[in-house]
């Protein structure tokens, strides 16, 4: 039977020689004949990409390590750890690098390389692994608002549809055509839409997405544009919480860039559930009101129209009619003198009438304060009378229609030349 002895660790492509001669107790043998034979070539070490990478390019170049006495090296590239279905088995190659081109995006390789030379060819070096980068995504198709949509309100949302692997979107709208300047320019989006705040009225926008992930940003999407709402007219008069308001009035507001007409509500109701106005198509800035009712409160508001809608509501604003205090003539009679007597039932609960006298026909106010000299109503605004006997009735409201405290009040009349003023009790 053969025998054998085990060697480790030679060289690598190193050509050795052997020979053998056999011993026994009466001595050793002549040497064999003498054998000779060459170790195997090293494989090389793979440099990059490095085994796991991710995120390599479909377009790469693998790089490995000279080896010694090494004349050419085989490359092979599968999409299988085994190797079994090569996509690249590149023999002859004298350097220690090789490009391989349009790989599929976002698929794993492996990919292992041997040294050659015209004696020997090498193992296998190790199998390393690296994936190549994901596709850059598709330009994202817009939704809303809809291009030359008009009307659009200043506080919007811009919405686009999803695009496969894509990490975030990047927004721009601008209120030039060409985006030389922006209102949003906004990368990192990760949903598909964003809220756009305080946007200019009555102002054409542009706006355009492109889709992002790590290997770069799509083209850009088209270009869809919009035009905001008109601005609501800023009202002007009566000023808000105004008191002591004609009862024919004239509502006045500011002009409005963009409208054509008006629309405007009065109401006894803050919310306007029901309107004593709401009229629409006004072409002016200001509208006549008449016969409202006395010692009322009113509100108002205001929106621009034009051929593409409404503008949203003005604020509401709110004045109070003055009182329409009944003045009644009590006597023919003309007297010698002005005079103001003392009010009837006094103290009183809850009206009170207040009688006065003007010798020839004058112009009269009257009206009423509290102890600390602070105002309270106007019963009589600057009215004209001719000469007589008058009586009228305070109801015990103030300016704006509250019930007054129970205590001690002036009542003060102004008629020509003519002042004079009095005590009155509110008891509750």
């Amino acid at each position: 039977s053969a025998a054998e002895v085990a060697v480790n660790n030679l060289a690598r492509d190193t050509k050795y020689y052997w020979r053998v001669r056999s011993v026994n107790i009466a001595g050793e043998s002549r040497w064999s004949e003498v054998w000779s034979f060459t170790t195997i070539l090293g494989p090389p070490l793979l440099i990059s990409p490095e085994n796991g990478a991710n995120h390599i390019s479909t377009d790469t170049e693998l790089v490995w390590n000279e080896t010694e006495r090494a004349e050419t090296y085989e490359i092979q590239l599968s999409k299988t750890p085994d190797f079994s279905n090569s996509i690249l088995d590149s023999s002859g190659v004298s350097g220690t690098a090789l490009e391989v081109l349009n790989l599929n995006n976002n698929t794993v390789y492996y990919w292992r390389v041997r040294s050659i030379n015209t004696a020997v060819v090498s193992e296998w070096s190790e199998v390393w692994s690296f994936k190549t980068i994901v596709a850059l995504p598709d330009a994202p198709a817009l939704a809303s608002p809809e291009t030359d949509a008009k009307n659009v309100s200043i506080d919007t949302v811009l919405v686009w549809n999803v695009t496969e692997q894509t990490e975030a979107y990047h927004v721009q709208l601008s209120a030039v055509s060409d985006f030389t300047s922006t209102v949003v320019d906004s990368a990192g989006v990760k949903g598909t839409d964003l809220v756009i705040h305080n946007l200019k009225y009555n102002t054409k926008y542009y706006w355009r997405i492109r889709s992002a992930n790590i290997a770069g940003e799509s083209e850009w999407s088209a270009v869809w544009s919009f035009k905001t709402i008109i601005a609501p007219p800023a009202l002007v008069s009566p000023e808000n919480d105004a008191a002591e308001i004609s009862t024919d009035t004239l509502l006045v507001w500011s002009e409005t860039d963009g409208a054509t007409a008006y629309h405007v509500q009065l109401s006894r109701e803050y919310d306007f559930t029901s309107t004593v106005i709401d009229s629409a198509g006004i072409t002016t800035t200001e509208l006549s009101i008449n016969s409202l009712e006395g010692g009322t409160e009113y509100y108002w508001r205001f929106r621009a129209l034009n051929g593409f809608g409404a503008s949203e509501w003005s604020p509401v604003w709110r004045f109070r009619t003055q009182s329409v205090t009944s003045v009644d003539a009590v006597s023919d009679e003309i007297p010698v003198d002005y005079s103001l007597d003392q009010n009837y039932p006094n103290p009183f609960n809850p009206s009170t009438t207040i009688r006065f006298a003007l010798p020839s026909e004058s112009t009269v106010r009257l009206e009423v304060y509290n102890m600390l000299g602070q105002y309270i109503v106007t019963l009589i605004k600057d009215e004209n009378y001719r000469s007589g006997i008058y009586e009228t009735l305070w109801d015990g409201l103030d300016t704006a229609g509250r019930e007054v405290a129970g205590g001690i009040y002036m009542y003060r009349i102004v008629a020509g030349d003519y002042i004079e003023a009095k005590r009155m009790i509110m008891v509750k």
